[in-house]
């Protein structure tokens, strides 16, 4: 059997990383959150109120795939005109020209996907669950915007 690895994830390096503080002036830069094939998400604080952020970044190879670029551009018009108790806020939107930057408002919940390794949902919290991912979906397909990822681990 033929056996297919995964392309490691690029590191954040630290030349993007101050890249990244550059174009953001009033955010001060924390530990990157996570990482995956559309880019990294770093942890932020706006300076002087301390509002809790996370920058999304899509920059160098993985601006290479097709369409790669007008994903995010779609993601953030989306996160930026939708407003909906059950959907991150998109709060500002950069292109530069190796690298897109989304700011958006952070918000710390253990996703489902950790709920159900942490023991679980009742059957009551997982209709909960259910019902506002529903209503935040209706809110960005009322856009024309269509999700795509939809899984526990981004619930």
């Amino acid at each position: 059997m033929l056996k297919v690895r995964a392309a490691p994830i690029t590191p954040l390096t630290l030349e993007r990383r101050t890249a990244v503080g550059v174009a953001l002036p009033g955010l001060r830069l924390g530990e990157v959150l996570g990482s995956g094939a559309g880019g990294w998400v770093i942890a932020a604080r706006e300076e002087p109120s301390g509002a809790r952020r996370a920058v999304k970044v899509l920059a160098g190879e993985r601006l290479r795939p097709p369409l790669a670029r007008d994903g995010m551009r779609a993601e953030a018009e989306i996160l930026t005109r939708c407003r909906h108790p059950n959907l991150i806020r998109g709060i500002r939107f950069l292109e530069l020209d190796d690298m897109l930057l989304l700011v958006m408002e952070r918000f710390d919940a253990p996703a489902v996907r950790e709920r159900q390794y942490g023991g679980g949902l009742c059957v009551r919290d997982a209709c909960g669950v259910a019902v506002a991912a529903a209503r935040a979906l209706a809110c960005v397909h009322e856009l024309g915007f269509v999700h795509g990822d939809v899984k526990p681990g981004n619930v």
